[in-house]
């Protein structure tokens, strides 16, 4: 167990807040150019208010001087009490300072709040007592006057948190300060509890809204993407956080970022989550716990309801985290008005809100649970048993649409036969609806209730809730599930039964494991022709068909496949029939016919479409992104012509369906092919986010074709940054991975990338041994059989033997599809070309790069068309065209910078373009004399020069020169750009060689 159970749980990173972070720098520059500012954030309790003042003040910090007041729940009847904290803060705590040199004049009226003054200024003596009005208006300029005072030598943040406890004279004092304070440099920052705001703070806030004297932002609850985010980030977590962890830590937190912290606070502290060496292990938590700063919370705001309210309260607790007006009325008994007036109390202790004239809702989860948590289990069980009766009584007749609530509140009763009724209902209908998360849990109450009635084990049940285990990548449940449904049918002599079981046992281990599926898929055909179903013998042919294209068995496959979709048409089975089509449409991309698999695909997804198949859609919708084409398959076949946007739509398409009906699965196949689109394209950025998306969850539900597939992708993506270490060893994992599926497919595209990144450095005995693994007469059939062959022409190219590379060129041209010329497949005609120039004939070489050009800049394939360049670059220095090699080098580095861009992540970014770099040789510079050079630069780029040679970050610049990081960011591309550099590491090592720091001080006089 690690010693953090005593450590509070923080977020290291602030989420979901870039609006209000781009709000918070503008705000910090308007200030820094001499202007004030008052800037308002309002939010619920635990929104993360302070957290947001916190980043300004780091943001601030080095700019001015930082005032912070606070204010308290018993400050309403303390005059002046937040701003007694700011000027106590910074006036008699600063031991460097000279109190009397702030105070000024103002000393003899602020003594008067402040005696300790007295001890610190020798002489300070209070003014003469005035008129209670009159003193509060001296009062009033002389803490004015200290603001401006210290306005005057640099720019000021004053920071008062918690204003709904402020007292009235401090709210009467900002109010007058916020409209004096837009004539000097500060920045004045409120926060406040928008629900809790009492009515002479409503009064500030509106006259402050009309006369538009304030920037105002009011922070929501985090969105479930960046409640990931924030725990990834507590735990340093690299890959995702489970699906079912992250639902029932957003349910229970609402994306409160104060609730979350604690929440994972309390499973620490419980020890359900503790640290292993380096890594945070989550034992299965049923239930999460509601931790006691919360508990607590909510019990000081209980106490203060009345009895009849409190009553209300709880059966609102039990009935749900949103309760209906009827439910409550039917089981109380009192008048409509009353009942409104209980409600409103709830409303005003901030615990419950209005969803509609009809239901309410609970404010925050944690709330529902921590007054649920409060009733004894015998008064929960009497409550549920009467809710759900209520509910049968007001929705009689229309009972099917309250299944889900009926379900749960019988289950908690234990009222064991309508929960067998309700819950199995419910289970179905949310399969239907692709909700697998809720079907599974309904069905999980139901298959107990069956238990508890004593009943035999039901295999349709088992079978249903596998279905829904197995969407959600829950694999392991899944498969016990469905060995358990088939020991059912078995036990009840249910021959179609024990079939289904069969064929869902096969499709369950498709992906993890092709021995098994194959197995468990002819087992399935035997028996479905022993019971002579037609159905049954079609889906059969179609499942075991799937398994065939897998092994590369093709003919076999298209044979399966054709015969089953003349059962299904046969027998009008529409969903049988898309089904067969879309894999079809694989069969076809496996066989690298790229034009019939688009087709098929794009049939296939309009049969699904008409059956609202949403799962089959999102399928098919990924692979017809794949045929407008990816390096994988660019470089030996020829792809569909799918336009490149078209072609992301389809991708993006998939993975937005895939999301919305949970299937994991489906989301890592549509990111995978993204990812290998993306770096196809040289949008390395969004191509890496993709990759990591696809890794992350085929590992977390342990789909290990997707993994395999997933590392492929990023051996893709690290070949193209030029990262070999990187590269080979994701390739490395990938023929593992695929090895162990024993997917034909996967395991070769896997050994001839491995094979492709070792001949690329060198390692030519390696990628020798690697492509032995693959057998020697190996046909020139399948796309990866192919992509094995053009690995041995790159290897024996790299052993210098041309004439083999052109011989195995020739043959993969002469065994492609759909071919109409050599620039068709440019990868091929780059290869050529290579053997063309080693032996001298440069006009070959040149048609050939010419042909491989045109295809790549229709297709949009950047990476590809900067290799051309630097390759066209190549040849004209062999011919000794320098000015031609060297503008070729200009468009190879002009479409590598663009590519550069895409990457977020500044270290990233600049180790590509430091390997690109060594890789290649720079085009002549434009301009070569230092003082010309630096006559590009304005003064303020100067001073970013110099700043970029002691190794400082964009935000350490932006702070030195009182700027924006945006701004620095904008000032460092001009300086790439005019002085002809791909890295701000380049610009500092020639400014260091050259010898020439720009003149003057620094910040200079003159500010860009």
């Amino acid at each position: 167990m690690s010693t953090s159970v005593l450590q509070p749980v923080v977020s290291p990173i602030i989420v979901g807040r870039d609006e209000q972070l781009r709000a918070l720098d503008a705000l910090i520059e308007r200030v820094r150019g001499g202007h004030g500012a008052t800037l308002l954030v309002s939010g619920e309790a635990g929104i993360g208010k302070s957290r947001l003042i916190a980043e300004l003040r780091g943001r601030f910090a080095g700019g001015g001087p930082i005032l912070i007041g606070r204010c308290f729940e018993n400050d309403r009847t303390l005059p002046y009490a937040p701003l007694i904290d700011l000027l106590r803060a910074h006036l008699t705590k600063q031991p460097d300072g000279d109190p009397a040199d702030v105070l000024g004049p103002a000393g003899p009226e602020l003594v008067k709040l402040l005696p300790e003054l007295a001890f610190s200024v020798p002489g300070l003596v209070p003014s003469p007592a005035l008129e209670p009005e009159q003193e509060k208006r001296r009062l009033f300029e002389a803490i004015i006057h200290v603001a401006t005072r210290l306005s005057e030598r640099m720019p000021l943040l004053i920071v008062i948190e918690d204003l709904h406890w402020c007292d009235d004279v401090s709210l009467e004092f900002l109010t007058r300060f916020v409209r004096r304070i837009g004539d000097q440099p500060s920045l004045l920052a409120l926060t406040y509890r928008g629900d809790e705001a009492a009515s002479n703070l409503r009064e500030l806030l509106g006259g402050v809204r009309r006369e538009r004297l304030a920037t105002e932002l009011v922070l929501q609850r985090l969105d479930p993407d960046d409640v990931e985010r924030m725990v990834r980030a507590i735990f340093q977590q690299a890959q995702p956080i489970r699906a079912n962890f992250l639902h029932a830590l957003v349910e229970l937190t609402d994306g409160n970022p104060f609730f979350i912290e604690e929440v994972l606070s309390a499973l620490i502290a419980s020890g359900d989550i503790y640290r292993s060496g380096n890594v945070w292990i989550r034992k299965d938590v049923p239930d999460l716990r509601i931790p006691h700063s919360v508990q607590d919370a909510v019990q000081r705001r209980v106490d203060q309801l009345s009895v009849e309210a409190r009553a209300v309260l709880r059966l609102a607790a039990v009935a749900g985290q949103r309760f209906d007006f009827a439910v409550i009325a039917e089981l109380t008994g009192l008048p409509e008005r009353d009942i409104l007036n209980l409600i409103s109390e709830l409303i005003g202790a901030s615990l419950v809100t209005e969803v509609s004239t009809e239901q309410f809702a609970f404010r925050h989860a944690l709330t529902r649970e921590a007054v649920y948590g409060g009733l004894l289990a015998r008064e929960r069980r009497d409550l549920h048993r009467q809710i759900g009766a209520a509910i049968e009584r007001l929705s009689a007749g229309t009972a099917a649409q309250r299944l889900g609530d009926l379900s749960y509140h019988f289950h908690a009763a234990e009222e064991w036969e309508k929960t067998l009724d309700y819950a199995r209902r419910a289970g179905e209908r949310e399969l239907g609806r692709y909700a697998p998360s809720a079907a599974a849990e309904h069905l999980t109450r139901a298959m107990e209730a069956n238990e508890r009635l004593g009943l035999a084990a039901s295999g349709d049940l088992c079978r249903d809730r596998a279905r829904a285990w197995a969407t959600l990548g829950e694999f392991r449940l899944a498969r016990a599930d469905y060995e358990r449904a088939l020991e059912c049918a078995r036990r009840d002599g249910d021959r179609l039964g024990e079939w289904q079981s069969m064929v869902d046992l096969g499709e369950m281990w498709a992906g993890l494991d092709y021995e098994q599926a194959g197995v468990s898929f002819q087992l399935a055909l035997d028996l479905a022709r022993e019971i002579a179903d037609q159905q049954s013998i079609a889906r059969s042919l179609l499942q075991l068909g799937n398994w065939l294209v897998n092994v590369e068995r093709l003919e076999e496959a298209e044979q399966s496949l054709s015969s089953a979709l003349e059962m299904f048409d046969s027998i009008g089975d529409a969903r049988g029939a898309a089904e067969t089509v879309d894999l079809l449409g694989v069969v076809a991309d496996v066989g690298g016919d790229i034009f019939s698999m688009r087709q098929r695909l794009e049939q296939a997804a309009a049969l699904y479409r008409d059956l609202n198949d949403r799962r089959g859609l999102s399928s098919a919708y990924a692979s017809v992104s794949a045929t407008g084409a990816y390096v994988v398959v660019f470089s030996t076949v020829v792809p569909a012509d799918l336009p490149s946007a078209e072609a992301d739509w389809y991708g993006e398409e998939a993975l937005r369906i895939a999301r919305d009906i949970g299937w994991r699965s489906g989301e890592a196949y549509a990111a995978l092919n993204l990812s290998l689109r993306q770096t196809f394209h040289g949008d390395y950025g969004r191509a890496n986010d993709f990759m990591q998306l696809t890794l992350a969850i085929a590992n977390d539900i342990e789909h290990r074709e997707w993994l395999a597939g997933g590392h492929i992708a990023a051996g893709v993506l690290a070949v193209d940054l030029l990262d070999d270490r990187v590269a080979e060893d994701h390739f490395r994992q990938a023929v593992t991975l695929a090895r162990g599926v024993g997917s034909m497919h996967w395991t070769n595209l896997a050994i001839a990338s491995l094979a492709s990144s070792l001949a690329a450095t060198g390692k030519l005995d390696e990628a020798d041994a690697v492509l032995e693994q693959a057998a020697p007469d190996l046909p020139m059939l399948t796309v990866s059989q192919r992509q094995i062959w053009y690995a041995r022409a790159e290897l024996a190219l790299a052993r210098g033997d041309a004439s083999a590379t052109q011989e195995i060129v020739d043959g993969l041209y002469a065994t492609a599809l759909n071919v109409r010329g050599e620039g068709d497949i440019p990868l091929l005609a780059m290869l050529r070309a290579t053997c063309l120039m080693s032996s001298q004939r440069l006009d070959e070489a040149v048609a050939a790069l010419d042909a491989a050009l045109l295809t790549v800049r229709a297709r949009g394939a950047r990476p590809m068309q900067a290799r051309i360049h630097r390759m066209f670059a190549t040849l004209h220095q062999q011919a000794g065209r320098f000015e031609q090699a060297d503008a070729e080098l200009r468009q190879a580095w002009e479409l590598t910078e663009e590519m550069a861009v895409t990457l977020s992540d500044e270290k990233m970014r600049d180790a590509y373009l430091s390997r690109v770099a060594e890789n290649s040789p720079r085009p002549t510079p434009a301009v070569d004399d230092v003082d010309s050079v630096l006559k590009l630069l304005t003064p303020r780029e100067r001073d970013v020069v110099l700043l970029l040679t002691r190794g400082k970050t964009n935000r350490e610049i932006a702070a030195e020169l009182f700027v924006g990081p945006r701004t620095v960011e904008t000032h460092v591309t001009n300086i790439l750009n005019k002085l002809g550099f791909t890295s701000r590491t380049q610009v500092a090592a020639w400014a260091v060689e050259q010898r020439t720091p720009p003149p003057g001080p620094l910040p200079g006089a003159e500010r860009g």
